[in-house]
């Protein structure tokens, strides 16, 4: 999508092939990628960036209020070195990864400018749906902090008519852009209330269904997501040989979770709770996005779990280290919760490094890359393949090769000139198969021969 908006070919408002999750990712990778190229490495720094914004941000946020820069670094750990899978979804370039936790600092900050809050609201909920988790948790921060004296009927209504206007201009422009990317092939236009109806469809409650969720969440999915017991990176979807996590981790992780909540319950007691609920607004979108994940009809809990979609759990920590070194707690409280959380976070830095060092020493094999280079260098220009090899191999080549999916058609361009070529293009089949040439994990059945 940010190839193609460098060259002018199109301006891509939703994610390719759908009509909800704005293009975000590609409009910030636009710049890079028209100084450095169509390359993994320009698609990921843009969200390195964010990544670094958001952490310097609520490091920021505890200074401005007095804490030491030592306890600010400390409280903000469970976002600078979370365990690998959080740190690899936090750099994925899949439509919405880091991006909402920046929508969330903007949309506190503007809380009381009702009207560019509900700009930004209507922008945000466009790019990912989980950013609606914010006005519950912004309207109990308003009950329970001194913004409760505002008057909230104006703001509401300040915030819906900026909301109102956003929505009306995205959907004429969506009206008349075509959801299938460049022009060359099929054309489809999209209605702003895909991403409503996308969310109805996920929802269903059943309420053995669940809790059997629930349950696995908190036994599977938050485990791997906070790198609390041992599992091969493979099986977090990471190419890698490393074993990741541990049950130190665990020991240490939840350690520091009830010495801060138990600092924060003791403050509570003695009346110190700070006015602004900055930090209960972050608990609120944690804790609801647990509730939500299982409601989401279309996760097997007996399956593996969906991290990315309990992505924002990682607030549910900053928020509880967050508030409680906020609250000044005594000396023996501060000690054993920052050994705990040095502990963790330390542990976390370690899988990373081993990560890092196993990339440079003995790289595993990127089977896609191996997949493009054969392609590219026996001149093969079209194909088919399954989807979700074909993009990767069309991205890696830079366009050098052209593979349609044989399912979920997201670049109708694409498909449309692998049709014109039909007699030249290669079928690419995953293994096992009795035909074709083998590279790697493929065969590929080439009618000519090459």
């Amino acid at each position: 999508m940010a190839k193609h908006l460098v060259e002018g070919r199109t301006f891509p408002i939703f994610f390719y092939g759908q009509a909800y999750m704005l293009g975000v990712q590609a409009w910030i990778a636009t710049p890079f990628v028209a100084i450095g190229g169509a390359t993994v490495a320009m698609l990921r720094l843009p969200l390195l960036i964010v990544n670094v914004i958001v952490a310097i941000w609520l490091m920021a946020r505890l200074v401005a209020r007095g804490v030491g820069a030592g306890m600010a670094f400390l409280a903000t750990l469970p976002f600078l070195a979370p365990g690998v899978l959080a740190s690899k979804l936090l750099m994925e370039a899949l439509g919405a990864s880091v991006e909402p936790f920046l929508y969330v600092l903007l949309l506190w900050s503007l809380r009381r400018r009702p009207l560019v809050f509900g700009v930004l609201f209507a922008f945000a909920y466009l790019h990912r749906e989980f950013v609606l988790f914010v006005l519950p948790a912004l309207a109990m921060a308003w009950l329970v902090g001194a913004e409760r004296r505002r008057p909230a009927a104006v703001h509401i209504l300040q915030a819906t008519a900026g909301f109102a206007a956003v929505w009306l201009v995205v959907a004429i422009v969506t009206s008349r852009i075509n959801t299938l990317g460049p022009t060359g092939g099929d054309v489809s236009t999209g209605s702003l209330f895909a991403q409503t109806q996308m969310i109805g469809m996920r929802l269903a409650w059943d309420e053995h269904a669940y809790w059997a969720r629930l349950t696995a969440l908190v036994q599977k999915t938050l485990p791997d997501l906070f790198a609390l017991r041992p599992m091969p990176a493979t099986l977090l979807g990471l190419n890698s040989t490393v074993i990741v996590g541990s049950s130190v981790s665990r020991i240490a992780f939840l350690a520091a979770l009830a010495v801060a909540a138990l600092g924060i319950v003791r403050a509570h007691w003695q009346t110190r709770l700070p006015s602004e609920s900055f930090y209960l607004y972050l608990a609120v979108i944690g804790i609801q996005t647990m509730l939500a994940y299982a409601l989401n009809g279309g996760i097997d809990p007996n399956g593996p779990g969906v991290a990315r979609y309990a992505l924002f759990v990682l607030l549910l920590p900053i928020a509880f280290a967050g508030a409680f070194v906020e609250l000044r707690p005594p000396r023996a409280l501060a000690v054993t919760m920052a050994a705990a959380m040095v502990v963790w976070a330390g542990l976390n830095v370690s899988d990373n490094i081993r990560l890092v060092r196993e990339y440079l020493t003995t790289p595993p094999p990127n089977h896609h890359r191996v997949l493009t280079d054969y392609l590219v260098s026996h001149r093969i220009r079209y194909g088919r393949a399954d989807y979700w090899d074909a993009y990767i191999v069309d991205f890696l080549s830079r366009e050098r090769v052209i593979l349609a999916p044989t399912a979920v058609m997201r670049i109708s361009a694409y498909d449309a000139r692998v049709s014109r070529n039909a007699a030249s293009a290669v079928d690419v089949m995953h293994e096992p198969c009795v035909t074709g040439a083998h590279v790697a994990k493929w065969c590929i059945d080439d009618p000519l021969h090459r």
